[in-house]
């Protein structure tokens, strides 16, 4: 039996899926980044975070489902996204639409 994996959608629905996440949040603070993130790793070790750790396949459904990016691994795209978020989100969406017109 393969292992299906717990994922969130862009309109933050879970779903199940055969691939690890690529992303992981925090569904209390609505923050996302790198599995590998330090903080985020900080975090899981001390125990506090692991009940509120989510995963994403992609930036696009982390930011489509209202998280923000880490400020620690995705430090540039937070300060993009902290300078104007709906910009920041709109190019994603616009990026987002523009490959899948891409894929047809």
């Amino acid at each position: 039996m393969n292992k299906k994996y717990k994922l969130i959608d862009a309109n933050g629905n879970i779903y199940l899926s055969d691939q690890k996440g690529k992303y992981g949040g925090n569904k209390n603070s609505k923050c996302y980044g790198c599995l590998n993130c330090p903080s985020a790793l900080n975090w899981i070790k001390k125990g506090s975070y692991v009940k509120y750790r989510v995963f994403f396949a992609n930036d696009y459904d982390a930011l489509m489902a209202g998280y923000h990016p880490c400020s620690i691994c995705q430090k540039e795209k937070y300060i993009q996204w902290k300078q104007n978020p709906k910009a920041f989100i709109d190019k994603y969406r616009h990026e987002h639409c523009q490959s899948k017109e891409r894929d047809q």
